[in-house]
């Protein structure tokens, strides 16, 4: 279980990865994920709310799997499960 992380972390984290537009596929690669560190291949855009300012962070693919199914279950999907697997194997 991965510890939380303090306030002098989410502030490093807004500074180094929030971006005003998105990454380029090449910019993305040269990324981690704002999460755990591994190679970011996705990105997620954030919106004003408690980040305060609209940007876009890096994610893999394992935190963007799991961002989305947070917010599946957030908005209480009935469908969460299909949509997850279509979302991870599209060829499925």
């Amino acid at each position: 279980m991965r510890r939380p992380i303090t306030q002098r972390q989410a502030d490093k984290a807004v500074r180094e990865y929030l971006r005003p537009k998105p990454y380029t596929p090449l910019g993305l690669s040269r990324l981690n994920c704002a999460h755990c560190g591994d190679q970011a291949s996705r990105q997620w855009s954030l919106r004003p709310c408690a980040v305060g300012r609209v940007g876009w962070y890096p994610l893999c693919v394992e935190c963007d799997v799991r961002l989305n199914a947070l917010v599946m279950d957030f908005l209480q999907l009935p469908d969460r499960e299909e949509r997850l697997r279509q979302y991870t194997d599209p060829a499925a």
